[in-house]
């Protein structure tokens, strides 16, 4: 796999709320070797079980993790714009992160552009910093704050609800009513049979939610689209607060060992 890069300016650093929620003396040492790298749509980064060297700050785009049980099923694990990170919370566990391979595989969902730090590097400068380490915990209170909302929705959420949920949550990353995805790709991320989503795909056409396209779909009301998604719907509501705040906080008082 062979990804563009270019060097990583202030201005795209920024972008990433984990990277602008800290000091720019920490953002300076930790993008020390840094690379910005295009995320193209359908590109892999990390298949399962294998060990990644790497922590991705997207800047645009999205990234999921889609884990593969044994029995073939899947569903996706790991859902990370612009607000976090992938990577940063394993390295976080102990001051001498185990290495342990990743829980799913690691896509590009949205095209977009990411920033990649050496996974040692990043470890470094966190054992140093409780300025890192606060926005890394910050990211962290989020991920299971947003885990805790949708931990039961394949079990207990129809699974329209489900669907509409998802693509409300493309289209708020995606901040385009045309959403590039297919049948299997929304099938594969929620854990359900394609017949299953082509079937809802089609009442939502004859409601007239959607347009359906060659490999991608077109979302003629985002309104309706939400006002129809499961309850998790509102960890949409808790990105786009997020975003609007350009910062991470954590309230908690940290004491340095320094």
């Amino acid at each position: 796999m062979t990804l563009q890069q270019a060097q990583v300016t202030p201005a795209v650093a920024t972008r990433n709320l984990l990277l602008s929620s800290i000091s720019d003396t920490t953002r300076k040492l930790l993008l020390r070797d840094a690379k910005c790298i295009q995320l193209t749509k359908g590109t892999v980064l990390l298949e399962q079980g294998e060990v990644s060297n790497s922590v991705y700050f997207p800047t645009a785009g999205l990234l999921i993790g889609i884990h593969e049980a044994h029995d073939g099923t899947s569903i996706a694990n790991t859902v990370r714009g612009r607000e976090g990170a992938v990577g940063a919370i394993p390295t976080a566990r102990t001051l001498h992160p185990k290495r342990t391979g990743a829980m799913g595989r690691l896509g590009v969902q949205l095209s977009g552009e990411a920033i990649v730090v050496g996974k040692s590097h990043f470890s470094e400068v966190l054992n140093n910093s409780v300025d890192l380490l606060r926005v890394t915990l910050a990211h962290a209170a989020n991920v299971i704050k947003s885990h805790e909302g949708t931990q039961n929705c394949s079990r207990h959420h129809r699974i329209e609800n489900r669907i509409a949920y998802w693509l409300s949550l493309l289209h708020f990353y995606s901040g385009d009513d045309a959403i590039p995805t297919t049948h299997a790709a929304i099938a594969e991320a929620l854990g359900v049979r394609r017949e299953s989503v082509s079937m809802a795909l089609r009442k939502f056409e004859k409601r007239e939610f959607i347009k359906m396209e060659r490999s991608r779909l077109q979302l003629i009301s985002p309104r309706l689209m939400r006002n129809y998604s499961c309850a998790c719907e509102t960890t949409i509501s808790d990105l786009a607060a997020l975003h609007t705040a350009g910062q991470l906080t954590l309230e908690t008082q940290l004491i340095s060992s320094c």
